[in-house]
């Protein structure tokens, strides 16, 4: 019988990805101390194997953390990066698409008794966070920089939102900036959004290139895309408005890896009961923003749906959290994570909720997911361990960018190999994040997290699986090395 080369590659990939369940990664990650604000803030790289975790402190420094998975779980990465006291440090966090650049705020950062804010990124070099480029602060007139910021992939893009001044009423303002000669440059001029309110502020997301760029506006519910024109931040279609059928305020935004699909989180929505809260999602078809899919909803009054949420790099998967209780559910629990999918022409449930192994852990309260959405973080509580972060293995579910149809296939040459391969078969444009060779039993045998394209393998004589990661998605080929 003849087997096509798709099917044995899909034999041999079932034992990776047969779970159907969400699996945890190693141990869960506690804070130094008894610090209530653990996992205020959470950030993985596009492939999940970088995670980022901030815990701000109102009067102490606050501190990050960043770690990298390996074989059992978590370990650190660099040292942890601390800020001075009172400065809220942290609370803004971003890391580039293949983890090795973060960018953070500390908005209550004072200079000469101004709070003009401050926003930092770091690059890791030998092991060693160190500061790229200048800090950026505010000013008089803009203060509170680093309310939000955000990295576009390559980590030379970045974006920072502030308290600012707009015809006499105070309004978030977001800049962004270029890395150039060690320094960051300014890019165009500074985008205002709405007048700030309790409990709502601007915030800013830049697609994957850092062509485009999205903010809200939160009291009225509405959202900004613009696009960069090589002058100027320019609008790409009419506002995201709110229509009139959801009064609930847009305080978190996403956006798709290609700037195409804008989510917006809405916790205080009344749409399906009583702040239960939802996220609409946009697409933009034909120079417009168009609904992509009913809204999702929180499912019980009170569950503030949308306050904290992810989106994978294609848009078509979402993470949200709700740490309500579910009294009612088999077991009870406290609060939970769930996934929703993009099928056909509108959202549906994707596996069970993720929740805590019982009532006494309170689950979603802050939640991240990769770009490829094979990997996701949250914070969760107990009175006994204080705040942590536990993460989950996804690529079991259908919800990762793997599980979908690949448009454009891998290929590398020469195949058979005397150990050296070029992989060929993806845009110039399109950055690989990490490569991974793996044997027939699915085991791990080389991996490498670079954008390079050329490789030399130093394995022994076989067939291997060469699985690679970039920032739209993952793909796999067969490998034949014969020495």
């Amino acid at each position: 019988m003849k087997i096509s080369l798709y099917t044995t590659l899909l034999l041999i990939l079932l034992p990776l990805t047969g779970r159907t369940q969400a699996t945890r990664i190693g141990d869960d990650i506690l804070a130094r101390d008894a610090e209530t604000s653990h996992g205020f803030r959470l950030a993985l790289s596009a492939d999940g194997r970088t995670l980022a975790i901030s815990t701000v402190e109102d009067d102490n420094p606050g501190y990050l953390r960043v770690y990298e998975r390996n074989q059992n779980g978590w370990e650190q990465l660099g040292q942890i990066l601390f800020g001075a006291p009172e400065t809220t440090f942290g609370i803004a966090l971003a890391l580039s698409a293949d983890g090795r650049t973060l960018a953070v705020g500390a908005p209550n950062h004072e200079v000469n008794e101004v709070e003009t804010g401050l926003a930092r990124v770091y690059r890791l070099v030998d092991d060693a966070w160190v500061p790229l480029g200048q800090d950026l602060l505010g000013d008089e007139v803009e203060v509170k920089a680093g309310l939000d910021v955000d990295l576009a992939d390559n980590g030379n893009m970045f974006a920072v939102t502030s308290y600012g001044s707009a015809n006499g009423q105070v309004a978030g303002t977001v800049r962004t900036y270029v890395q150039a000669a060690g320094l960051w440059v300014p890019v165009g001029n500074g985008l205002q959004g709405q007048m700030i309110g309790a409990g709502a502020q601007t915030t800013a997301r830049l697609s994957g290139d850092g062509s485009r760029l999205a903010i809200n506006r939160p009291l009225e519910g509405e959202v900004r895309v613009y696009e960069w024109d090589n002058a100027a931040w320019v609008p790409l279609g009419d506002p995201i408005m709110n229509d009139g059928t959801d009064i609930g305020i847009a305080n978190r935004i996403e956006l798709s890896e290609d700037g195409a699909i804008v989510a917006i989180g809405a916790p205080a929505s009344d749409l399906a009961g009583n702040a239960r809260g939802a996220i609409h999602t946009y697409a933009l078809e034909s120079g417009a923003w168009q609904s992509h899919g009913n809204p999702i909803t929180g499912l019980e009054n009170g569950d503030r749906f949308g306050a904290s949420f992810g989106m994978t790099g294609d848009g078509r998967t979402i993470l949200a959290a709700t740490p309500g209780l579910r009294l009612t559910s088999d077991p009870p629990r406290a609060g939970e994570a769930s996934l929703y999918r993009f099928e056909g022409s509108d959202w549906a449930t994707a596996g069970e909720p993720i929740h805590g192994e019982n009532i006494v852990e309170i689950a979603g309260l802050q939640v991240a997911l990769s770009a490829d959405g094979r990997t996701m973080a949250m914070t969760m509580a107990t009175d006994a361990a204080g705040v942590f972060v536990r993460a989950f293995d996804l690529s079991g579910l259908s919800t990762s960018v793997s599980a979908m149809p690949l448009a454009k296939p891998l290929k590398l040459y020469p195949n058979p190999t005397a150990g050296r391969v070029t992989l060929a078969g993806l845009p110039p444009a399109e950055r690989v994040l990490s490569t991974r060779l793996l044997n027939l039993a699915g085991q791990v045998v080389r991996e490498e997290s670079s954008d390079r394209r050329q490789l030399r393998l130093g394995v022994n004589s076989g067939t291997y699986i060469v699985e690679v990661t970039t920032t739209s998605g993952r793909y796999s080929e067969l490998l034949t090395v014969a020495r």
